[in-house]
C-alpha cells in the first residue's frame, strides 16, 4: 500500500478493524510518524468540531500505533489531550478515554513526569483524565520505566493533601492503582478514604483491598499485569476485537449487542445496564468497573 492509501484507510470509521492499513503503518514507522503526530495534533486542536458526529478516526489508530513505537515527541501532545473538556474526550475516544488513554501516556513517556502530576493535581480537569494518569504512573512503575516507590510516595502525597478531600473518580482511582501497586504502607489511608466517602466502595471493595494485600507482593504484581495488561505494545491484539470493529447492522446504524455507535468514539449503551463485577461489555475480558466502568 501507498502511504496516502494507509492513511485513507485509516481516516474514518468504516465498520470493520483495517488490519492490512494497520499492518503497513507499524512496518513503515519513520515514514507515518509525522503523519500520525500530525493527526493526533489535529485531534486535540480541533476537538470541539470532530468529537461529535463525526467518522474521523486516524487519531485513534494513531495515539495506538505510536504508543507501540514508543514515540516521545506524542508525549506533549498527549498530556494537551488530557486536559480536553470530559464531553469532548470522551468524543474522541469513547472507551478508548478509560481502557487506552493511561497506557498510550505511559508508552510515549519523555522522562518528565511533571506534566502528569500537573493533570492529576488540577481540579478544574475532567476527574476521569485524573484518574487515568494515576493510572499511567502504575503502568510506568509495574514496566520498571520509573521506581514503583517513587509512586507509592507520589500516591501518599496525593492520599494526605494533594487533592481536594470530596468524591470523585479521582479517588476511585487513587484507592484502585494503590492497591494494584501493592502500596500495603498505604492501608491507613485507603481505609481512611473509605471512612469519609471519598470513593464509591462499588468500585473497588476494601474486602478487594484486604484480598490484594493478604497476597505477596510477587502474586500480587503478576495479577495485575495478567489482568490490567501494560504498555501498547501488540496493536493488532490490542484492538482487533473492540466491538466498534465487529458491529452488527439495524436499521439505526452501527450496532453492537449493547451499544450503538455515535459520532466518532462514543459508545451509548441500549440493553440492560452492566453490573460492576460483571465481565465488561467491550469484550476485554476485564470485570466492567476495571474497564470502560472507571
Amino acid at each position: 500500500m501507498e502511504l496516502a492509501e494507509i492513511l485513507n484507510e485509516l481516516e474514518r470509521y468504516r465498520g470493520y478493524y483495517p488490519e492490512e492499513a494497520v499492518e503497513e503503518a507499524l512496518r513503515r514507522q519513520n515514514e507515518i510518524t509525522p503523519h500520525l503526530l500530525r493527526a493526533i495534533e489535529i485531534a486535540v486542536d480541533k476537538a470541539d468540531l470532530i468529537a461529535f458526529g463525526s467518522k474521523y478516526f486516524l487519531h485513534f489508530f494513531a495515539i495506538h500505533i505510536i504508543a507501540s513505537f514508543r514515540e516521545q515527541q506524542a508525549y506533549p501532545l498527549i498530556i494537551r489531550m488530557y486536559r480536553l473538556p470530559t464531553d469532548q474526550l470522551e468524543g474522541l475516544l469513547g472507551d478508548a478515554l478509560y481502557e487506552s488513554l493511561p497506557r498510550v501516556l505511559a508508552s510515549v513517556y519523555d522522562g518528565n513526569i511533571e506534566p502528569i502530576k500537573s493533570i492529576i493535581e488540577d481540579p478544574s480537569l475532567s476527574e476521569y483524565a485524573r484518574g487515568n494518569a494515576i493510572a499511567s504512573l502504575r503502568y510506568l512503575a509495574q514496566e520498571d520505566i520509573i521506581p514503583r516507590e517513587s509512586v507509592i510516595e507520589y500516591y501518599g502525597r496525593l492520599f494526605r493533601e494533594g487533592l481536594e478531600r470530596e468524591y470523585s473518580n479521582v479517588w476511585n482511582m487513587l484507592v484502585s492503582e494503590a492497591a494494584d501497586i501493592y502500596a500495603k504502607s498505604l492501608e491507613k489511608e485507603i481505609y481512611r478514604a473509605y471512612e469519609d466517602g471519598l470513593m464509591d466502595p462499588d468500585f473497588m471493595s476494601r474486602n478487594e483491598v484486604d484480598q490484594i494485600f493478604r497476597m505477596s507482593l510477587k502474586d500480587a504484581v503478576q495479577l495485575v499485569k495478567n489482568t490490567r495488561g501494560g504498555l501498547i505494545n501488540d496493536v493488532h491484539s490490542f484492538l482487533r476485537g473492540w466491538a466498534c470493529f465487529n458491529p452488527e447492522p439495524v436499521m439505526s446504524g452501527i450496532h453492537t449487542a449493547n451499544s450503538t455507535f455515535h459520532g466518532f468514539g462514543t459508545y451509548i449503551r441500549e440493553g440492560p445496564k452492566t453490573g460492576r463485577n460483571d465481565p465488561c461489555p467491550c469484550g476485554s475480558g476485564k470485570k466492567y468497573k476495571k474497564c470502560c466502568g472507571k
